[in-house]
This record gives C-alpha cells, structure tokens and sequence, in this order.
C-alpha cells in the first residue's frame, strides 16, 4: 500500500536554464525526505551549474526535527537553509531562520531591511533563548516528533483497514504532518473528491495544485491524488478520516475505480492496468488509451525520423523525458499543443483538421452501434491486449 517517490535526476539533466535548484525536506504535500544520497547527488548538480541548493528545512532537522527515519542534516557553501519557527507552534510569530554563505546572508539582509523597514523581534527573542539553552532540540526529540510520529501511524491504520482493497495507495509517512493518498483509476477526480468532502465538513487539499510546469501535461496521477493533515485535534481528525473512507469507497463501489482497483490489494500498480476501465453504471467498458496511443505513436514517429532520444527531444521541448516516455507509451494523454510542440521539435508540423466522414466510415459506424454488448467487449479486450503488446514489445 506504501510508496515513496525519487528525484527524477534524468528530467533534471535535460533543464538548461536553472537559476537555483530547490528542494523540500520533509515534503508538503507527501511527507516524502529526500534521501541523503539525493540530497547528496543535488549538491553536486548543483556545484557543477553553479547555483545555489535551497533546502525547505520548515518540517525538518534539528528543528523542530519532524522526521520519522534516518536522515542526516547536510550544509555547505553552497546550500542555502531555510527554517521556520511556525511548526514548533509559533506560526503567529512568522519568523524565518536562513543559514548560507556570507554573500547570500548580506544579500537577504539588505532585502530585508526594504521589504520589512521594521521586522518583528519576538520570534528572534524566543529563538535565541530556545537554541542558547538547547531546549529547541528536546523540544522536536521529546515533543513535537513523537507526537506527529504516533498521529501518522494511528492515521495510517485507519486508512489501511478502511481502504483495503481499494487499490489506494499512500505515500510513506517520512515526516511532516501530512498524508498523501493516491488513488489510481479514480474516475471522479480529485477535484471533485474534494467538493464531495467539503459538503461534508472535510477539508484536503486536492493534489493536483502540486504538480507546477505540468499543467500541459494531461497525467493522470495529477487528478488521482490529494493531501490530508493530520494536525488538528485527534477526534476531529479521526471523523475526518472516517467521512474520507466513506467517499473513497462511494467512488470505488459505486461510482467505480477502474477494474484493478478492487482486485490489486494494495500491490504494486502497474500502468498495463489503465488500458481498459469499468465505467459506472451502465456495464460497458471503455478504452481511454485511444487518443493517447495515436498521439503517442506521432510523437514517437517524429523523434525517431529526427534521430533524437527522448531525453533530446524533451530538452528541445522543454518537459522531463519521462513525460515524453508516458506519451509514446500510451501511459498519459497529451493535448493537441503539447503534441504540436514535440513533433515541431523535432522539426515537423502536425496539422488538425475536420474532413467530411465518407458514406463506407458512416456504414462502419452504424454496424458498429448494431453490434451486441458482448460483441463489443470481446473486440474492445482484443485491441486491448493488442495494446498492451505492442507498447511491451
């Protein structure tokens, strides 16, 4: 039921124009800790650019130290650390701590000093009897982790016996205080999960706000994914969660995930599952890949007649390879635009255009519509698993 997601360092060799590379640790919206071996390799990717590494450190080590596993707290020259008073429970207080090179530093202060003529003292006050005496750290040791660490577990347990055989999936809770669930196939999306929840006094926020330079990008894993907090009172959390299972399995029982979601158990996902999904209500399957697969193949046609990889054509393009591997696949659906830019960079014009169907396409069509039910599904399954071949193969 677990997952984690990685840096996508492929996608990161192929950006030109980096200015700074920057990275949550913990993560809002996941809880994901990037690994000290990420945090190791952005570093030297970011040394080799010469540019800054900026790490949100708001949730994370030595303070207020809401980390759940093993992960060391890393500082050079080069990397620019941002912490905050507001998770130690001082959010009113607004007081941010920076840790960087000189340079940097005199700069922030000089933007400071415009940008807030007269800057509260308070949180300073607070943070420097806090860090002088070190109580800081056993207040994120004896405090504030163990008590998210607990509320995660407990959230985490809920979810698991209420979602079995959901085929929902959650993002291994690291740190923070936030839960990530993903939920392949949902066909409602989760905009509309959270209107449903909303109704219903829940409030999440749905994941698709956090996918920023994708927005061109028709992924299905954006509208499959929303953030719950566990921070707020346990008995009010316990009723969020419990309206939040209901809703989930409405969509799964009744509105319908797609046909791996209630026979995956929780296992590994794999995209061959998308290709045929059980529609609601009405017994007929459909095949969503379609347009996928047609725009894929031209993307594919053009790049390989252009003689470019796909990390050269995503370059060119300007979105990660795996964006561009999802289009070929048949894993995501790219719009009309985002196909015309991969085939104009690989130097080719897609044209749309609507042409007048012939009387023979017309004749097709009606026999088609006069075919039984079953008829149908025999031929959809076919070209399905035709699909999946040719994309394995």
């Amino acid at each position: 039921m677990l997952f984690k997601y990685g840096v996508d360092f492929e996608a990161l060799d192929t950006i030109e124009d980096v200015g700074a590379i920057c990275v949550s640790r913990p993560t809002n919206p996941t809880g994901n800790v990037v690994t000290d071996a990420e945090v190791e390799r952005l570093g030297a990717v970011a040394r080799a650019r010469g540019v800054p590494l900026i790490v949100d450190n708001a949730y994370g080590l030595p303070f207020p130290g809401i980390v759940f596993g093993d992960a060391t707290l890393a500082w050079n020259e080069d990397t620019v650390l941002c912490m905050s008073l507001s998770k130690l429970g001082l959010p009113g207080l607004r007081t941010g701590i920076v840790i960087a090179n000189e340079e940097i530093i005199a700069a922030l202060g000089a933007a400071n000093a415009i940008f807030c003529l007269a800057p509260g003292s308070m949180g300073p006050a607070l943070a420097t009897d806090l860090v002088e005496s070190g109580d800081v750290l056993a207040l994120g040791r004896d405090v504030i982790r163990p008590h998210y660490a607990e509320r995660a577990e407990r959230a985490l347990d809920l979810l698991r016996a209420g979602l079995d055989g959901c085929g929902v999936r959650i993002h291994r809770p690291e740190g923070a205080f936030f839960l990530w669930l993903w939920m392949p196939g949902l066909p409602i999306g989760n905009a509309e999960l959270y209107r449903r929840l909303k109704a219903r006094g829940v409030v999440v926020v749905s994941g698709h706000y956090f996918f920023p330079g994708l927005e061109d990008d028709d992924w299905p894993h954006k509208r499959e994914c929303i953030r719950i907090s566990y921070a707020d009172d346990w008995d009010r959390v316990e009723r969020g969660l419990a309206i939040l299972v209901e809703e989930v399995r409405r969509a799964c029982d009744g509105d319908g995930f797609s046909s791996h979601g209630g026979d995956t158990g929780g296992s590994s996902w794999s995209p061959d599952r998308r290709l045929a999904r059980q529609s609601s209500g009405n017994g007929l399957r459909r095949a969503p890949m379609h347009m996928s697969l047609t725009l894929g193949v031209l993307i594919r046609e053009a790049r390989e007649r252009a003689g470019l990889t796909r990390a050269e054509l995503a370059r060119r393009a300007r979105m990660p390879p795996s964006a561009v591997a999802r289009y070929e696949t048949g894993q995501s659906s790219p719009t009309i635009d985002t196909a015309r830019r991969c085939v104009d960079a690989c130097g080719f014009d897609l044209r749309v255009e609507l042409v007048d169907a012939s009387p023979q396409r017309q004749a097709a069509a009606d026999a088609a519509f006069a075919r039984s039910v079953e008829d149908r599904l025999r031929t959809n399954d076919a070209f399905t698993a035709l699909a999946a071949q040719l994309r394995n193969g």
